[in-house]
Formats: C-alpha cells, structure tokens, sequence
C-alpha cells in the first residue's frame, strides 16, 4: 500500500529512535488490516531496532507486539517469552505496555492451564497498577481481574465488579490492547444473559451488552 510504502521509504532516514517507531507504526497497520503474518515481521523489525539502539522503552515495545501476534498465533511458549521479557524491563518500559504484558502473562498462564498462577500474575498486575498511581491503568487491572474471574468460571464475582463500577469512566478501546474494560465488561454481561437472569433493576444484560459494542 501506498502507506506501507512511504513508511518503507522513510526508514532509512531516521534516527535510532525513529527507526523503531516506523516499524511499530508499520506493525499497528497490518494489526488493523488483520495481516497477522507482516505485522510479526515489523514488529521483529522494531524489537531488532530498540536493542541496536540500545532504547529501553522501545525494546519493551516490541516485546509486547511480538507477545501479542504470538497469543493471537496460539503460540503460547513465544507468547510467554515475549511477555515475561518485557516485564523483566518494566522499569525502564511505557507502564501501558507493561500493563498489557501482565496481561497477556496471565492469559498465557490461563490457557496453560495454569490457574493459580495466572492469578499470582493478575495481582501483581494490580500491585503495578495501584504502584502507578494512574486511575486509568487501576481500572484496567480491576477489569482485567474480572475477566480472569470469568475465565475460570467466577460469573459472580465478575458480574460484581459489573456493578460496581460505571463503563463511561473506562478507557477508550482501541484495537492493540490485551485487555478492554468495555469489552471484558460486555463479556460478563454476555455470560450472564446465558443464564437466563436479569440484571438489578430488571435490565436484560444481552441489551446492556449490545449498547457497549
């Protein structure tokens, strides 16, 4: 494309720091065009960039792309690697990356089957959170903890945590993060229309659900 192109172009004329944001850019827009394949091979181009560049926060970066095209592969092993490398650098990493790499950490350790452990991560996730001091990244480990509740068959709880917080404070979606609030929030309410029940004031959650997405 004729995006892909300019940015191809443009990458031999950066500095240390630029060529690691080109590629990361690059990895986002085949991320967005479902090109799974490319964005593994530019997000690879970045992490290569950052560690030459010897830039910590870009190499935490691409370890956490490179994490996420791996969980979406099912490649849980890469998946785990990438994650737990970026958190072995969390001090020197953007906290956003971070949060979605303990994220992605207990994903991994979920799908392993590995419960207890997954759980260990969510809170230290939280312990991050709460370290940062940044509403936003508290709200995301609080929903990030749902989710995982819901993983592993704790709809109550879940939906506790549905009701006692208000989706118009979240943070605002976008497609590279891990972890959603507005969707974790609609997947409770999806797991509890399943059941057949009604919400508090006699709400439908399947309605609740469809006015999130």
């Amino acid at each position: 494309s004729e995006v892909t192109d300019w940015i191809g172009f443009q990458y031999g004329k950066r500095t240390d720091l630029q060529k690691t944001r080109l590629p990361t850019v690059l990895t986002l827009v085949h991320i967005l065009s479902g090109d799974l394949h490319e964005a593994a091979q530019t997000a690879e181009a970045t992490l290569k960039a950052a560690v030459q560049g010897n830039l910590p926060n870009s190499i935490g970066w691409g370890y956490y792309l490179s994490g996420l095209l791996s969980y979406e592969w099912n490649d849980l092993l890469g998946a785990a690697q990438h994650f737990s490398d970026s958190l072995d650098m969390q001090h020197a990493s953007h906290p956003r990356a971070t949060v979605d790499c303990y994220s992605g950490f207990a994903l991994v350790m979920q799908a392993q089957g590995q419960g207890e452990q997954a759980r260990a991560v969510a809170h230290d996730l939280a312990d991050y959170a709460l370290e940062s001091g940044i509403p936003t990244y508290v709200a995301i480990a609080r929903a990030f903890q749902a989710r995982l509740m819901l993983r592993q068959g704790d709809l109550e709880s879940a939906l506790r945590w549905v009701l006692a917080t208000s989706h118009e404070s979240e943070v605002e979606p976008a497609f590279m993060w891990l972890e959603n609030p507005v969707l974790t929030r609609a997947r409770v309410l999806i797991a509890h229309g399943a059941t057949g029940s009604s919400l508090p004031g006699a709400r439908d959650p399947l309605t609740v659900a469809k006015g999130l997405l």
